[in-house]
């Protein structure tokens, strides 16, 4: 890119700025790496989202929902950390990694460099800024099955409409 490059040759004039620039990029290509194992090895992977996002899941796979702009990103994403609790949100969906899932997974990289993508125009293999690591994101394209054994979980509180959970509880385990 060529902000990465510029942002390269300011820090190439100090050579102590440039060598903490690399040594932290090497830190996120390691954590990248784990990030990668854990998606191939662990059991789940999660989702936080408000109640309305429910009824995208009627269908039997995972949709990006139409932006303001007539597009879609053409992917969901899924935390592979599963105390995050995105910005508080309502809905816990806990998805299995069966095989056939690892399959669609997509590891994302996070880099040190700047990353300021809208998040309307995000894409499935676009990278994100280091400073977002704790999200441990790893996508799924859009038409990707739910797998069997997926778990919707809300909060009581959550202002859920009762037709959508009568209809997801037929294909997979809700918990309010």
């Amino acid at each position: 890119m060529v902000v990465d490059r510029l942002i390269l040759d300011v820090l190439a004039r100090s050579r102590i700025d440039y060598a903490r620039l690399l040594s932290a990029e090497e830190w996120m290509h390691a954590f990248n790496g784990r990030l990668c194992a854990e998606a191939e090895t662990a059991n789940a992977a999660y989702r936080w989202m408000d109640p309305p996002e429910l009824d995208s899941y009627l269908g039997g796979t995972f949709e990006s929902k139409e932006e303001d702009n007539r597009t879609r990103r053409g992917f969901k994403a899924l935390s592979m950390n599963p105390g995050l609790n995105f910005l508080l949100r309502e809905v816990k969906m806990t998805v299995p990694l069966n095989c056939d899932m690892r399959k669609h997974v997509k590891c994302i990289r996070y880099t040190t460099l700047p990353r300021q993508v809208e998040v309307k125009d995000e894409r499935i293999t676009d990278e994100k800024s280091g400073g977002n690591a704790n999200e441990a994101e790893i996508r799924v394209p859009d038409g990707t099955p739910v797998p069997v054994g997926t778990t919707f979980t809300a909060r009581q509180s959550a202002p859920v409409d009762k037709h959508v959970i009568v209809r997801l509880n037929e294909m997979y385990a809700v918990g309010h």
